[in-house]
């Protein structure tokens, strides 16, 4: 199990968890969450997802240039799909959908449960 938990994913999985837990609770509390509260959400994923390019590249060995965490933070939907598609060739585009997924999903969920719950 503790192993599972230091794969690079398991913040990014762990993180859309919990988020589709604040969601689902607003949604069946029917109380929308604040503005602020969706961009902190969107930060911290965009921070996530660079420390996850970080740890996916020590986990490959591959060797990137010392500021890279911080321009990938910078140009954060461009470095996400340049280093999916340079390690990963065209295999890449599945990981970037994998992300994509983690990404939307907690709204998919909690949208259901809204209709479920308030339709």
């Amino acid at each position: 199990m503790l192993r599972m938990l230091r794969h690079p994913l398991a913040a990014l999985i762990l993180f859309s968890m919990a988020v589709t837990t604040c969601l689902i609770a607003a949604a069946v509390a029917g109380h929308p969450l604040r503005e602020s509260w969706h961009r902190l959400v969107g930060i911290v994923w965009g921070v996530l997802v660079v420390l996850w390019i970080l740890a996916d590249s020590k986990l490959r060995k591959r060797t990137l240039f010392y500021d890279y965490g911080f321009l990938a933070l910078l140009l954060f939907p461009v470095s996400l799909l340049w280093y999916c598609f340079s390690t990963r060739g065209w295999r890449g585009g599945f990981m970037i959908g994998l992300v994509l997924a983690l990404w939307v999903a907690p709204y998919l969920i909690a949208d259901l449960v809204w209709q479920y719950r308030w339709r």
